[in-house]
């Protein structure tokens, strides 16, 4: 089975050294580094293979299971040579050429480890709330029976106590996921961030990482930054080598902007934190050093809305989950 990289291998290359070298930095643990290759570095064996098993049976007849991962690769080579275009020091580029930035960018918000694991989450945690209207003793009890297993008061008890309070995660199908990641990117994401106005960002020395999800998301003027969606975030940024990084903006002028490193300390932070499993950057750098990373965020709930009934019995009308 074929090896599928997360992260683009053409634009790790431009993190990596003359041998095609590049660190790994775990992002639960940024004192553990890995050096490895391009090649090695971001990827997995059938990442986004979808088994004709997995299809319904009148699908299967020709499908082809590495057809998403063909797709993805298709798209890279239409955005590559859009970045070198940019990375020239140009701006003024056609309707075409931002709509094959956009979606590349776009692409890498949901292509990754930090999608699957935020779907699965979140389809874990509406199971749990819909589990506590459903999931009621009695019928606890007939289930328990219907398998064969103990249903006395006891064992209902520790059932939905497993079920409800248990460490235990939905795990939808590959192909399922697969096909939410691609809707996601090129039906919500990228329309968001293709109106948006471009910034090229160049430093004078080498000073910018990128991660497994290769974007970050800078919404200085949230009371919770770390929870901004395309949306509300002000600004985008995609580094795409260690001294350039392209920002899509919500306003202002569309320039080449020569910055100050302060600035490449804001967009690392943006794009490590955003990071599921790892962080990467060229050997000989050390752009951790200049930021304090914090742990990795994870999805919080918070009640939005109740209603008070008569009896005094408090509904729960609205909830929100964010990270």
């Amino acid at each position: 089975m074929a090896r599928h990289h997360v992260v683009p291998q053409m634009l790790l290359r431009r993190f990596a050294d003359a041998d095609e070298r590049i660190a790994m930095v775990a992002r639960e643990d940024p004192g553990r580094v890995v050096h490895t290759k391009v090649r090695t570095a971001a990827a997995e064996v059938g990442f986004y293979r979808i088994p004709a098993e997995d299809l319904e049976e009148h699908a299967r007849d020709g499908h082809d299971p590495e057809l998403a991962e063909r797709a993805l690769a298709d798209l890279e080579s239409a955005a590559g040579p859009v970045i070198e275009g940019v990375l020239g020091g140009t701006l003024a580029i056609g309707v075409e050429e931002r709509y094959r930035l956009s979606q590349f960018a776009a692409l890498q918000l949901a292509r990754g480890w930090r999608f699957r694991d935020e779907i699965r989450m979140l389809m874990t945690w509406y199971a749990r709330q819909q589990l506590q209207i459903t999931a009621t003793p009695d019928r606890v009890r007939e289930h328990l029976r219907s398998i064969g297993a103990p249903a006395d008061e006891r064992d209902v008890r520790e059932f939905l106590d497993g079920v409800l309070n248990g460490s235990w995660t939905l795990n939808p199908p590959r192909s399922l996921i697969i096909q939410a990641s691609l809707q996601y990117a090129i039906g919500l994401v990228h329309p968001q961030l293709f109106p948006r106005m471009l910034r090229l960002i160049r430093f004078d020395q080498p000073l910018l990482l990128t991660s497994d999800s290769a974007v970050g998301l800078w919404a200085p003027g949230s009371q919770a930054p770390r929870s901004a969606g395309v949306a509300d975030a002000d600004v985008i940024f995609m580094p795409l080598n260690r001294c350039c990084a392209l920002a899509f903006t919500q306003a202002g002028r569309e320039v080449v902007l020569d910055a100050e490193p302060s600035l490449a300390d804001h967009i690392n932070l943006t794009v490590a934190d955003n990071a599921s499993k790892w962080i990467y950057h060229h050997p000989d750098d050390h752009p951790l050093a200049r930021i304090e990373l914090l742990p990795p965020p994870v999805l919080a709930e918070e009640i939005d809305d109740v209603e008070h009934d008569p009896g005094g019995t408090i509904r729960v009308k609205g909830r929100l989950v964010w990270r």
